[in-house]
């Protein structure tokens, strides 16, 4: 039988270590809060970021740093080894068949623990910075979402609308077809955060997953008189056109995993600082 620490060798995340001050060393948090701390520094809850990490078709180094340099850092991106040295005090040499992350705070404006889902949340804000995450995955989904507004809502971004009212635009349709429970829970704060969550449910479940359309789009949630009066947009086609688009949703779902495949294998051998 296969020891605890064979079956993590043999995981998608090949690395998790934790640097620089924690546990009885630590001087001060660095950025990171104590719930973070307290599920990074047991083992139980290092267990199950490796577990719920387990259908990731990626494989991935992690290291968590805290100190007086690292938190000064946040959402670099893509870093060269030679900038790790000389703004972290790591040496650390990337595997060229793994992404190497650096996290180096959890300052998340959400005030979420750094768990598994977090991570995955994450990552996306250090890969957001790249032209490949661009290319690949958030231009093609933009482009998508903004044909379905038109197309089932008759809702255009160039119809005199300003960028602020669209991205909300593009945030309820992404509520109502987002599948995880910041979308059930109507907590994004904008579409691109939409963005970080999909990239998290691609991590950790293998695959992206979007509901049906319906046929209202709530969006804005307000209160009239103390009774809720949502202001929602109804679909202007047809049944058996919605049917159509909903199936094109599905076959969306699969090209966006497609595209993160890429967009991932191509960061093999890369250091990201988060």
């Amino acid at each position: 039988m296969k020891s605890f620490k064979q079956f993590l060798i043999e995981m998608p995340i090949n690395n998790f270590q934790l640097k620089g001050q924690w546990g009885k060393d630590a001087k001060r948090k660095y950025g990171y809060d104590s719930k973070s701390s307290g599920i990074l520094e047991n083992p139980k809850g290092i267990e199950k970021i490796h577990r719920l990490w387990s259908n990731s078709k990626q494989d991935f180094d992690f290291y968590f740093l805290r100190s007086s340099k690292a938190y000064k850092h946040v959402e670099v991106g893509m870093v060269e080894p030679k900038w790790v040295k000389e703004n972290l005090d790591l040496d650390i040499k990337p595997n060229d068949d793994n992404i190497t992350v650096i996290f180096t705070n959890n300052n998340a404006a959400d005030r979420q623990p750094l768990n598994s889902w977090t991570i995955g949340h994450r990552l996306g804000h250090a890969i957001a910075r790249t032209e490949e995450y661009n290319y690949y995955f958030q231009k093609a989904i933009e482009t998508d979402f903004k044909q379905i507004l038109k197309s089932v809502y008759g809702l255009d971004s160039k119809l005199h609308v300003s960028y602020s009212d669209f991205d909300k635009q593009l945030k309820a349709l992404a509520s109502a077809l987002g599948t995880m429970k910041s979308a059930r829970d109507g907590t994004l704060r904008n579409f691109n955060e939409f963005l970080h969550e999909l990239l998290a449910q691609y991590l950790i479940t293998g695959k992206i997953t979007f509901n049906n359309l319906t046929r209202s789009l709530i969006l804005r949630k307000r209160f009239a008189w103390g009774n809720p009066s949502n202001l929602t947009k109804y679909y202007i086609i047809s049944d058996e056109e919605l049917e159509q688009w909903n199936d094109t949703i599905q076959y969306y779902s699969k090209k966006y995993e497609d595209g993160l495949d890429q967009l991932l294998s191509s960061f093999n051998g890369s250091i990201f600082v988060m």
